[in-house]
């Protein structure tokens, strides 16, 4: 094995109390009411403009615009993020990885502020050999595009 691929959200942190807890903070400000944890969670993953177009139509808000709406959600989770807590076990695994001289890359649909600075707190960012967040590739996942492009920066074969 020479690379391995890793999710940041729901993978190596948990991520969806912060979340949450924006996306509820977001649909407060546009008046509407707060949407229930478990149906939330179900829209992360596929990017945050996913995350803010779901919650958004579920919560029947009208003429909102999605820059706006992600700069009111972005002006929430901005003070939330890096107290995402990483799950038991994934530091120690990462270290382990990296001792066999395998490559490791994180390839997230979230934003990278918001990546980074939850990888920094946590020491995380030095470890991979390449980040690589949602704002930063033309197709997201699950589309294959972002994992072969590092596949190709790593020289690594599928």
């Amino acid at each position: 094995m020479k690379a391995i691929f890793i999710d940041l959200d729901g993978t190596m942190f948990d991520t969806a109390p912060e979340l949450v807890f924006s996306v509820n903070g977001m649909l407060k400000k546009f008046g509407s009411n707060a949407l229930e944890f478990d149906v939330v969670r179900t829209f992360i993953g596929r990017g945050v403009d996913n995350l803010i177009n779901q919650s958004i139509s579920l919560a029947h808000i009208q003429d909102v615009n999605l820059d706006h709406a992600r700069e009111t959600f972005n002006s929430i989770y901005v003070d939330l993020a890096e107290k995402s807590k990483p799950y038991p076990g994934v530091l120690k695994t990462l270290d382990v990885l990296k001792s066999k001289k395998i490559k490791l890359a994180c390839i997230t649909n979230k934003p990278s502020m918001h990546t980074m600075m939850i990888l920094k707190k946590y020491g995380y960012s030095s470890i991979f050999d390449f980040i690589l967040c949602g704002d930063e590739m033309r197709l997201k996942k699950p589309n294959a595009f972002p994992i072969n492009y590092v596949r190709k920066n790593f020289s690594v074969s599928k």
